[in-house]
């Protein structure tokens, strides 16, 4: 399903024609809010077509005779705006059409400055003051005297985003500034749902480009591939060795002088702010306890609350043996309704990737394979860990009612 929707997308926004603003704006709303509703998968899948179909045609259309390639890059700045991508690939792009002050690039550049300038002044002013640096190279290395009045205006706003000097017309019109706004209250109110989406992804355009050398670090399962692989693999192997959080105080504090926690958290899949640090709070923790105390001392937003759970059945079920450890901190925050209740998602999630039909459930598009790139492993863990919190009454017997509904409707009945 998400192959075919993006492939619809993509061949609606890559038009050899200049698209309306509107347009973008409506199709990048849309695209932000099925990712909050499914995910990373959807989202990072997104992306990396964007990315391989405006490497595709921006090299066929440096002519500047197509506008497909100024299409994807307007739909990269809004999606930018809707918070489905970070700064930094943005960011690259930008340095990208620095390294040539073509007509092309200048067009591409203007776009970007137009649609997302001020959002990225407000996100990463550092990286701005960088871009300038670059400007002003590109612009030595060229000679001032021969750009074009195009490109010197690029050059013009561009110090002028920096110096918080941009003018109300240079931004976006009132009409797509509107809609922008509409969409975005639109999207607030997902917040009641239960988002797999609430931070944008960190991916940087390197990463993209060189998936077939370092894997797909964050899609979570995906493999990762670190680029001294043979100089440093026995000293990985060890470090992966002591990665597994156990309740005594003595080997986590010996673990944590051996392991790039950050590093960890990359392989792992952890490709947001919010993951990452809750796995890194989580692995680092003396025991489950104060793993407790320091994610509520992270001050996470409701909707990033609801990751708490996901990766900490993701570590759970990563480890090589079942880790009472993830059991005794889930029961912990299985005390609050919320996290229970995401608790159950994840559930249901698992049993949906293993192509269990629930009430009412239709699971005929989902991939054959998908329940096969589930390891064993990680199902033994997973069933000790969900199978003691209901035992021991941290989640209701009623959880398991939505994959056997025929069965568990007497007892539910006689409760």
């Amino acid at each position: 399903m998400n192959t075919t929707l993006v492939d619809l997308l993509i061949g609606l926004l890559s038009d050899p024609t200049l698209l309306f603003d509107t347009f973008l704006i409506l199709h990048a709303g849309f695209i932000a809010a099925i990712y909050k509703v499914i995910g990373t998968d959807f989202g990072a899948q997104m992306v990396e077509r964007i990315v391989s179909e405006f490497d595709r045609n921006y090299l066929e259309n440096k002519s500047g005779e197509g506008k497909q390639a100024t299409n994807l890059m307007s739909l990269v700045a809004q999606l930018y705006i809707f918070q489905v991508i970070g700064a930094n690939l943005v960011f690259d792009y930008i340095k990208l059409f620095l390294n040539e002050l073509s007509e092309i690039n200048t067009e591409l550049l203007l776009r970007i400055v137009k649609i997302s300038g001020q959002q990225l002044r407000q996100d990463d002013p550092s990286s701005l003051k960088d871009i300038v640096l670059l400007l002003q190279k590109a612009t030595s290395a060229v000679g001032e005297n021969t750009l074009s009045v195009r490109t010197k205006f690029m050059i013009e706003t561009i110090n002028n985003l920096k110096n918080n000097r941009v003018k109300t017309g240079i931004e976006a019109s009132s009409i797509s500034a509107e809609h922008t706004n509409r969409l975005k209250k639109s999207l607030g109110s997902l917040s009641n749902r239960n988002l797999k989406g609430t931070e944008p992804l960190r991916i940087g355009l390197a990463d993209i480009r060189n998936t077939d050398k370092k894997g797909k670090w964050w899609l979570v399962g995906a493999s990762w591939k670190n680029e001294k692989v043979d100089e440093d693999s026995s000293r990985k192997e060890s470090q992966k060795d002591r990665k597994k959080v156990v309740d005594d105080d003595e080997t986590i504090l010996s673990g944590q002088a051996s392991v790039d926690l950050h590093q960890l958290a990359r392989e792992n899949g952890m490709n947001t702010d919010v993951r990452r640090a809750i796995f890194i709070t989580m692995l680092s923790a003396a025991d489950y306890k104060d793993a407790h105390v320091k994610l509520l001392k992270l001050n996470l937003k409701k909707s990033q609350e609801l990751e708490i759970p996901r990766v900490l059945v993701h570590c759970a079920g990563s480890e090589q043996i079942y880790n009472p450890y993830y059991t005794l901190l889930a029961r912990k925050l299985c005390g609050e309704h919320r996290l229970r209740k995401a608790f159950q998602f994840v559930l249901w999630d698992t049993f949906k990737a293993l192509g269990e039909k629930g009430e009412g459930d239709d699971y005929d598009d989902r991939d054959e394979e998908t329940a096969e790139a589930i390891p064993l492993r990680k199902l033994v863990n997973l069933g000790k860990l969900y199978g003691t919190l209901i035992a021991n009454g941290g989640l209701p017997i009623a959880t398991l009612k939505v994959v056997f509904p025929l069965l568990f409707s007497p007892l539910l009945s006689i409760s």
